[in-house]
């Protein structure tokens, strides 16, 4: 699921957390279990996912995540690095959704504190790789997008999206 709008504070992030913390809680897959549910806050303009659900790790956020990705990928987005190197930052991608206290089936990647020039030096290419690694690993994905539909974040999460849901106020 893509959650979007072309204006910030829509509450694009209160809709994810809402939707997600519902899908968590009482979605039920064809085997009878719960899914296992996952948020990507992709929204570096307000960083409010992480606040919602009061989840902060300096270690493990969207910032240190697309720095390991940086270090696979060239500057025009393809593999540079070996199969062990690969797996490396796949399981650091993977380790670094927290698990939320409010739902033992749902994770998320939360934003940090970044400067403008940080969260503008983010391409395409590292949400396009985060997505190809995350999406078989969890059930049920909400990406929580930029306002700015041309944003680096917003066309990746679109273009894999089965549901994209647009706020319009």
């Amino acid at each position: 699921f893509v959650i979007s709008s072309i204006k910030p504070g829509t509450g694009k992030s209160f809709v994810t957390v809402n939707m997600a913390m519902g899908l968590a809680k009482y979605a039920i897959k064809k085997d009878g279990k719960k899914p296992k549910v996952a948020i990507i806050e992709g929204d570096l303009q307000n960083l409010s996912v992480g606040t919602l659900l009061r989840l902060q790790n300096k270690e493990k956020n969207l910032k240190t995540v697309m720095e390991k990705i940086d270090t696979v990928l060239d500057e025009n987005g393809n593999l540079v690095a070996d199969s062990i190197a690969l797996q490396e930052v796949e399981r650091f991608i993977e380790s670094s959704f927290l698990k939320t206290e409010l739902a033992d089936n749902l994770y998320a990647l939360v934003g940090s504190e970044m400067s403008f020039s940080e969260a503008n030096a983010i391409t395409a290419d590292q949400y396009t790789f985060l997505l190809e690694v995350i999406l078989p690993k969890f059930d049920i994905v909400i990406f929580d997008t930029n306002s700015a539909i041309n944003h680096s974040s917003t066309l990746p999460a679109m273009a894999r999206a089965k549901y994209i849901y647009y706020i319009l106020n």
